[in-house]
């Protein structure tokens, strides 16, 4: 009887699997891999952003749209928007990284762009290290190395600036300075309009404050009772931790009653010179206001 036929590869292991062009002739069989490519970060239109930036209502609003558009075709790392007060003051808003900072008031004269006013053109100022100041954002202890300054004008007068900040070297095209031109001209009426919005507001709130102020006070009864109102309405409005209050006795004219209280806590009162240092700094002959 015939025997069945062995194989041929018996006690001998299989030939590797024939590989193929898409393996990429790896002996391995690895896939062929390919870094993906990076995104094009399309050029600025200065109709779009114009567009966003009239949807705006605050100046909070105009400065982080400004940030969101110009930081990716331009890499600003700080936008600091400049609106011009009364009497030689102004204030200012800026996004450090994407961060909001607080808002600033200053006289105009200590501002390192207080100059540029004189004559409102668009340039682009080189930075030195020691005429700038310490940064409290995301950026802080980095060293700006240019800036762009840019007016707002609307009817006419020049109402704010916006400063473009980069913490890179490099030189700045033509072409930037002309969108950048071209967007402020359109930016004026958008900034007046949020500088009034902001007054607005800022009305609105101080005179709901005081109206929470005279109701409170107008149920008190003595000093301990009025500090107390204060301290709770106005711990409403702002931080508030201690609130002292001097009080003068008309048969004691050397002397002051310094009224304290705290959260939670009840007024305390205790009696000082009137020239102690406890009261605050100050010349000892300087009026004494007294409530």
């Amino acid at each position: 009887m015939a025997s069945p036929a062995r194989s041929k590869f018996r006690g001998r292991r299989a030939p590797h699997p024939v590989e193929s062009a898409d393996l990429n002739g790896s002996r391995h069989a690895r896939l062929a891999t390919s870094r993906p490519p990076h995104p094009e970060v399309p050029s600025p239109n200065p109709a779009a952003l114009v567009h966003e930036l009239s949807t705006c209502v605050t100046e909070a609003d105009l400065v982080q749209v400004l940030y969101r558009g110009l930081h990716p075709p331009y890499g600003y790392d700080v936008i600091n928007l400049h609106v011009l007060e009364r009497e030689g003051w102004y204030h200012s808003l800026s996004v450090d990284s994407g961060v909001l900072q607080d808002v600033r008031r200053r006289p105009l004269s200590a501002s390192l762009f207080n100059k540029q006013y004189a004559n409102p053109r668009s340039v682009v100022i080189p930075l030195e290290p020691k005429r700038q100041e310490s940064a409290k954002g995301p950026g802080a202890g980095r060293q700006t190395k240019f800036a762009i300054w840019i007016p707002i004008e609307h009817q006419g007068e020049v109402i704010g600036s916006v400063i473009y900040q980069s913490r890179r070297s490099r030189r700045v095209p033509p072409d930037e300075i002309t969108f950048l031109d071209d967007v402020h001209r359109r930016l004026g009426v958008m900034l007046a309009n949020a500088y009034l919005n902001e007054l607005t507001r800022n009305q609105a709130r101080r005179l709901e404050a005081l109206n929470s102020i005279a109701r409170a006070m107008a149920s008190t009864l003595d000093e301990a009772s009025v500090l107390t109102a204060l301290h709770a309405t106005l711990s409403q409005l702002l931080p508030v931790d201690v609130l002292h209050m001097a009080a003068m006795e008309a048969d004691q004219p050397d002397k002051v009653r310094l009224l304290n209280v705290q959260a939670d806590l009840a007024p305390t009162s205790r009696w000082l010179a009137i020239r102690s240092s406890q009261l605050g700094p100050g010349n000892p002959d300087d009026e004494v206001v007294c409530v």
